[in-house]
């Protein structure tokens, strides 16, 4: 009871520190973990995690499943062998080993779930908006989920979103002009407020609402919400003009982190055969992109309404143009039961070893268009994966001498290939007929392919 309440205490720590980073780690929501997955499970099935989540990739995939999953800490490496995406001759893929690390425990009579995982992507070349590993620096996550019934659970994933505020900025005209030549004008200003005081503060929350229901042995269903959230810098400054010119005031807004409405259901058959159970498993991901570029471009027209502009300035520019996206994930998985089988060594054979081969596949969808705006593309790309695991008991005891226990070790292999299509995209352009894109991109080209290469270590209790 001690023990529960220790890790319980030092889940709660964990909360208040993780928090603030939700949004970076939630395979979900962050680009990178889109394509590469949470484990190496989850990677080599494609990711149709939302219905048979279940450690640390619940945390990403369905927080739900906590209450339902078995304790866990896991340690695992992702390695690119190849890693060639090229954008006008530039390579954009991931250009170094990524680390993901994560724990789950239950408590309070295995009643409550927590889960917490931090994520070290990779570098990523270019600007490719789809493999970006996010804003914000420290990529973590964290779950919470609550076991009503031994078949049913709830659970939520929530953060803070960093909001960076700033106290009003006074300048003086000559101090501004000053600024942008580079010399000085006159005396030394002295009605500047010093006291910029740049800060933090939790204004708003994210979260997923989830639900996992496996209402017998050989179905598994589930179910994830995430709620349309926004993250905006703002600095107000006011020019002082002095004399005969009024003060002016402006504000500078810029979004720094927002998330699309995002839903996610799935399901699992696990389909029981002589030692052995195969699982095919299938998630739809519905990623609202074109309802935040809704909701972003209507704040853009507020802010420029004529009787805003009228009396502050706002530096807030249209946001990008983006769709909503569809997403059907698929994988299986096939699990062996080593025990008692010819050719294998005693040392696995009366640990309960057993043996899983795992694939997957799904086509992501960009949500940019079809013509270039900026440097933003269309990235469609198929994805391949397939994966091996081998799980057995730490100790050399059968679980019918401890029936109560799960003291496993598991190790993880998957192999992963991304293949982008070669395809020359069009220039977009505006009223007065100036191409959208930077004034030296006059064409955009891509083409390429990722293999990744993941090593999973997980100790389960």
């Amino acid at each position: 009871m001690v023990k529960k309440l220790i890790w319980a205490g030092a889940w709660i720590l964990v909360f208040l520190f993780a928090t603030p980073s939700f949004s970076q780690t939630m395979g979900l929501n962050d680009g990178y973990t889109r394509m590469f997955g949470i484990s190496a499970r989850s990677t080599a099935m494609g990711g149709a995690m939302v219905g048979i989540a279940e450690g640390i990739d619940a945390i990403a995939y369905n927080p739900a499943a906590l209450a339902l999953s078995p304790n866990s800490a896991s340690l695992q490496f992702q390695y690119f062998p190849s890693s060639r995406l090229m954008v006008n001759e530039i390579n954009e893929g991931p250009q170094s080993l990524g680390i993901i690390m994560g724990l789950t425990q239950k408590v309070l009579r295995d009643r409550i779930g927590f889960g917490f995982l931090l994520n070290v992507a990779p570098s990523v070349g270019g600007d490719w908006p789809s493999y970006s590993s996010g804003t914000l620096p420290l990529p973590m996550g964290f779950g919470l989920a609550l076991r009503l019934h031994n078949t049913l659970g709830i659970g939520i994933a929530p953060a803070s979103n960093l909001w960076i505020r700033a106290s009003e900025v006074q300048l003086s005209v000559s101090q501004l002009l000053g600024g942008i030549l580079g010399v000085s004008i006159g005396a030394p200003a002295t009605d500047v407020n010093p006291n910029i005081a740049l800060g933090f503060s939790a204004e708003d929350t994210k979260y997923a609402i989830a639900v996992a229901f496996r209402p017998v042995k050989y179905l598994s269903l589930g179910y994830v919400d995430i709620p349309l959230t926004k993250t905006r810098l703002r600095i107000p400054i006011v020019i002082k003009g002095g004399g005969l010119v009024d003060d002016m005031r402006s504000i500078m807004l810029s979004d720094i982190s927002s998330t699309p409405p995002i839903q996610q259901y799935g399901f699992g058959v696990h389909l029981p055969i002589p030692r052995s159970e195969l699982t095919l498993a299938w998630t739809r991901q519905k990623l609202g992109f074109g309802d935040l570029y809704d909701d972003l471009y209507g704040d853009y027209l507020e802010w420029s309404d004529p009787k805003l502009s009228s009396v502050v300035s706002v530096g807030y520019g249209p946001p990008a143009p983006v769709e909503n996206v569809t997403v059907d994930r698929y994988g299986l998985e096939y699990v062996l039961n080593l025990k008692g089988m010819g050719g294998i060594p005693n040392a696995l054979s009366q640990r309960n070893s057993q043996l899983a081969v795992r694939g997957g596949y799904f086509e992501w969808k960009s949500p940019y268009p079809e013509e270039l705006w900026g440097t933003r593309f269309d990235s469609d790309a198929e994805i391949y994966s397939f994966g091996l695991g081998l799980t057995f008991d730490r100790k050399g005891k059968s679980s019918l001498e401890r029936p109560l226990a799960k003291n496993q070790f598991a190790i993880d292999l998957d192999l992963q290939y991304l293949d982008l299509e070669d395809k020359d995209y069009k220039l977009a352009y505006d009223y007065w007929g100036n191409p959208r894109s930077p004034a030296d991109v006059y064409w955009y080209h891509t083409e390429g392919e990722i293999w990744a290469f993941g090593l999973q270590f997980s100790w389960l209790h």
